[in-house]
């Protein structure tokens, strides 16, 4: 069913906003145009646009997965959220700040003004988190070390290790990076990992070594040992205990960008902007 939805693109497409005026930008009887300001601020900031179009395709993601799953946050989570930011904020401060301050500080505005889209960013982000770790407990999902290298001969040296039954624990101060959890191994995750490792984890059970393998675009070298695998799980656990499981394993990157790859692929989306293109005139008369 996800895989016959609309399809999702964040391609600019310049025609589509050039009768779209930017409220708020005037001058005399003109107005910014929306697709001049797009273009502008993609060819400033590049990095951010390119974010901005990723987190809202991310977004868009959630909630179509969220309706498919039937997961809805209890408003209480939402609230949680938004209260441990506004304790943040006011620790980071110190004594002598307020909220009021600091959001007229980032956007010119009280933070009564500003508080609900705070609390919708928190919501959009919580329930994308919520829908990632529950369709990775639908799909299956596996426990492994990781160990990552800047070599591949590094990395096949640790193959060979691991295939003679060396603790992968006594490789991990080789390692680039370690897991999250307290041994230095990855809670479990998805069995759509991008690349070679989701084709190789795919068919793997406990004890089988993966790699050595380069993810899609990556320079370093990885190397896994399975723990244990997990199956799929057509009943999905209650929204409490996916909150508490995110509580105590938060969402890391490799988990992140296996989410964002299937859902690009279930969903047929894009994240790729146009070439920069925008009218001479910034200003069109308002109609």
């Amino acid at each position: 069913m996800a895989c016959q939805a609309p399809a999702l693109s964040a391609r600019v497409g310049m025609q589509s906003t050039r009768s779209e005026i930017l409220d708020g930008v005037s001058m005399q009887d003109s107005a910014l145009a929306m697709n001049s300001f797009v273009a502008e601020m993609q060819f400033v900031f590049p990095q951010q646009s390119a974010e901005i179009s990723r987190s809202l395709l991310r977004t868009a993601m959630a909630q179509r997965e969220a309706q498919r799953l039937g997961i809805q946050l209890p408003k209480l989570a939402v609230e949680s959220a938004i209260t441990t930011l506004e304790t943040s904020v006011l620790q980071s401060l110190g004594a002598e700040g307020d909220l009021d301050s600091w959001a007229y500080a980032q956007h010119q505005q009280s933070w009564a003004a500003v508080r609900p889209q705070y609390a919708r960013h928190l919501a959009d982000n919580l329930l994308y988190q919520t829908v990632l770790r529950a369709d990775a407990i639908q799909h299956g999902r596996v426990k492994m070390w990781w160990l990552l290298s800047s070599t591949s001969s590094q990395a096949t040296q640790w193959a060979r290790s691991l295939a003679s039954g060396r603790d992968p624990a006594s490789l991990l101060s080789e390692s680039l990076v370690s897991g999250p959890e307290p041994d230095g191994s990855y809670p479990p995750l998805a069995v759509y990992l991008p690349g070679a490792a989701g084709v190789q984890v795919a068919t793997a059970t406990a004890g089988d070594l993966i790699g050595p393998l380069q993810l899609p675009g990556d320079q370093s070298w990885m190397v896994g040992l399975v723990i244990a695998v997990l199956p799929a799980q057509e009943q999905l656990p209650p929204v409490s205990v996916l909150l508490e499981d995110l509580r105590q394993h938060p969402v890391g990157p490799l988990e992140a960008r296996a989410w964002f790859d299937e859902m690009s692929r279930r969903y047929t989306a894009h994240a790729i902007f146009s070439p920069i293109t925008a009218p001479l005139e910034a200003f069109v008369p308002i109609r």
